[in-house]
Formats: C-alpha cells, sequence, structure tokens
C-alpha cells in the first residue's frame, strides 16, 4: 500500500485517480444533485465558454444541459488527464496555477471540490482572472472548514486511507487569497443536498473508491456516515447521505487595479 505521498493534487489523483473515475461512472447518479447546484448557481447561458479546472475525468460535463456551450476541461493529474480525453475532447493537463490559455476567454470558470489539495491557491485564483473575460464570472464550490464533509474526509477517510487526506477547505483564508487576487465576491451560500445510492453497499463501495478508502470495512464506512453527515431514505428507497458545499460567486477586478500590464 502506499502511504505519505504528497498532498498535492497531481500527487494525490495520479495515485488513485482510476478509483476516483471509476466511482463516477459505476454510480452516476451520485452526484448529480451536487453538480446540477453548482451548475444552477452559475446560471449559465448559451454561448458560453465553460472551463471547468480541477475537471478530474470531466463528469461535471455529462450533467451541463444547457444548449450550445463551449466546455473545456483541465486538470493537473496526467492519469485524470488521460481518462477525461475519452469522452472531452477540449481537455488539457496543466497545473492549475499555470493555465494553459490565452487571456480572456473564457465566460465562466468553475471548481468544484478541488481546491482543498491546491498547493498554490494565489496562483490559481490569479490565472482563473486572468482567463477570463472582463464579465465573466468564478464559480467555487468547496467544502467549508469545520462541517461535516471537512471532518468526515480529515478525520475518518484521513487515517482509513493509506493515501491519507489532509485538505485545506474553505476559509476565510480562500476569502483573502481570491480579493489579492483580484476578484470580489458577489455572493455565497452553503448548499445542502444529498449523494443518492440504491443501496448502502453502492454506497459504501462509491466513497470507498472516490476517496481510496482501504482500511475500514464497509460497516465502518457507514457507521462514520451515519455519525459525521447523516442519511436520509428518499422517496422511492434510495439511501440518500448528507452532503454539502460553499458556493461562491466571484467577479474580477481589472487587473490594472494589481498593478498588472
Amino acid at each position: 500500500m502506499i502511504s505519505n505521498i504528497n498532498n498535492n493534487y497531481a500527487s494525490i489523483f495520479q495515485v488513485r485517480g482510476k478509483q476516483h473515475a471509476e466511482a463516477f461512472h459505476r454510480f452516476p447518479m451520485a452526484v448529480e444533485e451536487e453538480c446540477a447546484s453548482v451548475l444552477s448557481y452559475a446560471n449559465i447561458r448559451p454561448g458560453d465558454a465553460v472551463l471547468d479546472v480541477p475537471s478530474a475525468s470531466g463528469f461535471l460535463r455529462r450533467h451541463l444541459k444547457t444548449s450550445d456551450v463551449k466546455y473545456t476541461a483541465v486538470d493537473p493529474s496526467p492519469i485524470m488527464h488521460e481518462l477525461c480525453k475519452v469522452e472531452i475532447d477540449d481537455c488539457h493537463c496543466s497545473p492549475m496555477n499555470k493555465l494553459p490559455f490565452t487571456s480572456g476567454i473564457f465566460d465562466v470558470v468553475i471548481s468544484l471540490a478541488g481546491l482543498h489539495h491546491e498547493d498554490d491557491l494565489f496562483g490559481s485564483f490569479f490565472e482563473v482572472n486572468r482567463v477570463l473575460t472582463r464579465n465573466g464570472k468564478f464559480v467555487i464550490a468547496e467544502i467549508e472548514e469545520n462541517s461535516g464533509p471537512a471532518i468526515f474526509l480529515n478525520n475518518f477517510v484521513h487515517k482509513q486511507s493509506s493515501f491519507g487526506h489532509q485538505g485545506d477547505f474553505f476559509s476565510e483564508h480562500y476569502r483573502s487569497t481570491l480579493s489579492k487576487a483580484g476578484f470580489n465576491i458577489i455572493k455565497e451560500r452553503i448548499a445542502a443536498y444529498h449523494w443518492n445510492f440504491a443501496s448502502i453497499e453502492d454506497m459504501t463501495t462509491c466513497i470507498s473508491l472516490m476517496f481510496g478508502i482501504d482500511r475500514a470495512s464497509p460497516s465502518m464506512i457507514l457507521a462514520a456516515v451515519e455519525d459525521t453527515l447523516g442519511i436520509d431514505n428518499g422517496p422511492n428507497g434510495e439511501i440518500c447521505m448528507r452532503w454539502c458545499l460553499r458556493q461562491v460567486l466571484c467577479i474580477p477586478r481589472e487587473l490594472e487595479e494589481l498593478g498588472v500590464k
């Protein structure tokens, strides 16, 4: 088993990217509510150029219902990039702080639950600012510091995975770094929803794959979910695991204000 790997996005998903992608392929309804929530918050319009970073295997694209959208995926992990290429034509392997695009070409940039493993938040936010159009928007959906998902990941998953898990979750540090990188936060909220599964077995299997849990039995995973997150019953017998993310909508200030020519 692998232990003590570097706690940054590219290193983590280079090791367990295939398992992560398998979780989304085997259990596609798990994150339907999550994807629908962030895409609704982003209010994407027909004709928008949308950048998804980090994109993982490109699963967000499957939930994008708006027509005539130009979708581009970027992920720092070569493994994730190879998996993304299977479904996404316009995808790139690149660090988040060195995006491979000219300036001012995207109307919307979405970052869904991947920033908590990013080493260089300022550089990543500054790059997003650079590639956005001047009337563009940056939408972040990230785990909130000290929330149930944060405790589940940094405590239970950290102990029960050979890979560990120490995420740097959304906090005042994010807000101050966004400001330094030239963004104004327009609105934000905690979005609460469910990850939905057909059975308890599906839920524990998906979570095991998604987070690389190899030291805990299904019963241990179930107990941790019940204790830290909570489970509701769906109207058709679904197993509905509670989850939440902070969603933040930002717009760029003029780069001239930052002294950038």
